[in-house]
């Protein structure tokens, strides 16, 4: 009977073992300024600098020593570590597994950085962690790309897509080399599945770059009515260098990750198709890039469309109808997570619905409430100084201003979200990211997290709203300054709302 019970206890000891391995913790001492805060943020999903259903924890610090601890994780997920003096610097999008022990230090001094180019200076070590150095040493070689013979990559210097593949596949064996190096250590101990993820995120970052590439000719063809076989060569390379190796490594890879990289090379692929397909890269129907989706493996369609939703969505891109594709992609969506993000979207953006109430403080200090203009129609932008998108987008607000006149229906209401308010009314002085004769409002040194700007999930700047009469959202996204011809588009946005 006792070796029964022995047994007994020794089995509920391992089975205990084996649950507390789902506990991550995340620890170590990086760089930091006084009286800083580490950030800790874990999400599954990320496009751009967006992410989806995450949490951060903020560990204040003196020194840089910061311990994060996430409980009963059950899936992998994606984890960046910021502190106010680290930025995002090369911890960024770490792949984390359920277990994961990671020990975080900075081998150098922030002030040797600029002397130790050669050589990575964060050291990731404890359980599963050779994966998290990896990225950390395969960033580190983008960063200081030049110091080991990578040639930068902008994607309108190039007129040829043949060349600007010749650059990019040059830069891409470098790396390869590189990370084939690593993986080699006899000391790298990565499992199959992981090793294969950083080699798809690695043809996967070419691609991405090609894309940027193909985009750009791709304007400068249209925008130019070149001729029509140069745009069918454009193609036909496009076809042979991407469209064809992209189907071989989706067709490869059984999709146990799906890293943020890829869903931003997804994203690119479907929208840049889309409008090349249409002939523009002009203003479109969002439900236009559905079509495009099905090209993605059932295992990950629904993470892709998705996050298309929210590029779309939080971005301000330049389409219409967004209603319209929130309605169709609902149905479609049989993961809780993601119909829940998509259902959300449309509650806060579909057009009709209140706006999110607000009281901000005017540049003569005093505060102005959004029901203040109940009877007006308001054009809402959000900016911050040093953007300079947002320097495009007052000049194009300008103009349709003074094209519309002394419209006492209509009110351009600017609001930026610098934390500094003697910044913020020196930008309103100076008139680069904004106008005298707007109603210039800000966020009481809260910026980005002021609740208006959480609410709205507003992540990418400028961002434009035209709000109604009443206060109801009439266009969460509105035409932009892409073209000229936007202007007369987005004054009859307007003006359809005041007759």
């Amino acid at each position: 009977m006792k070796k029964i019970i022995y047994f007994l206890l020794l089995a509920i000891g391992i089975h205990s073992h084996l649950f507390a391995q789902k506990n991550t913790i995340i620890q170590g001492k990086i760089w930091a300024a006084p009286n800083d805060t580490v950030n800790v943020s874990i999400y599954s999903m990320k496009i751009g600098y967006e992410s989806l259903g995450s949490t951060v924890q903020r560990i204040a610090t003196s020194n840089g020593t910061f311990e994060a601890k996430i409980p009963n994780q059950t899936k992998p997920f994606y984890c960046t570590i910021t502190t106010k003096r680290l930025g995002n610097l090369l911890l960024n999008d770490l792949l984390i597994e359920p277990g994961d022990s990671l020990v975080i230090k900075t081998k150098v001094s922030i002030d040797e950085i600029a002397s130790k180019k050669g050589d990575p200076f964060i050291i990731i070590t404890g359980r599963n962690a050779d994966k998290n150095q990896v990225q950390h040493n395969l960033r580190f070689v983008e960063r200081y790309g030049a110091y080991f013979g990578i040639k930068p990559i902008i994607a309108n210097m190039y007129n040829s897509f043949k060349e600007a593949y010749r650059d990019v596949e040059t830069n891409h064996k470098i790396k390869q080399r590189f990370l084939d190096s690593l993986l080699s250590l006899p000391s790298m101990s990565i499992d199959t599945a992981v090793r294969a993820e950083l080699l798809f995120n690695l043809d996967l970052e070419k691609v991405g770059l090609l894309l940027g590439a193909y985009r750009n000719i791709s304007e400068k063809l249209i925008d130019n009515n070149d001729s029509l076989g140069a745009y069918n060569q454009l193609k036909e390379d496009y076809r042979l260098l991407v469209e064809l190796p992209m189907k071989k490594i989706i067709g490869d890879q059984q999709f146990k990750f799906i890293s943020p990289l890829f869903l931003d090379v997804a994203i690119i692929k479907t929208i840049d198709e889309t409008k090349t397909k249409n002939g523009t890269f002009g203003r479109l129907p969002a439900s236009s890039f559905l079509p495009a989706l099905e090209q993605w493996p059932e295992t990950c369609r629904q993470e892709v469309a998705t996050c298309l939703a929210t590029v779309f969505t939080l971005s301000g891109s330049n389409v219409s109808d967004l209603p319209n594709m929130y309605e169709a992609l609902t149905p479609l969506l049989t993961k809780p997570f993601l119909k829940a993000i998509i259902e959300q979207y449309a509650k806060k953006y579909a057009k009709g619905v209140s706006v999110f109430p607000f009281e901000l403080v005017g540049v003569d200090g005093k505060k102005i409430n959004i029901t203040a203009f109940k009877d007006k129609v308001v054009v809402l932008d959000f900016w911050f100084t040093g953007c300079r998108p947002c320097m495009a987008m007052s000049k194009f607000l300008k103009k349709v201003k003074d094209k519309l006149g002394n419209n006492n229906d209509i009110v351009f209401m600017s609001i930026c979200v610098d934390e500094d308010k003697e910044r913020w009314l020196k930008s309103v002085e100076e008139e680069v990211y904004t106008h005298k004769d707007f109603v210039n409002l800000y966020t009481n040194g809260e910026g980005v997290k002021h609740s208006l700007v959480k609410n709205y999930n507003i992540s990418l700047y400028p961002r434009v709203m035209i709000i109604g009469k009443n206060n109801i959202l009439s266009e969460a996204s509105p035409p932009r300054s892409d073209s000229p011809t936007n202007v007369d588009d987005f004054i009859a946005s307007i003006l359809k709302l005041v007759n």
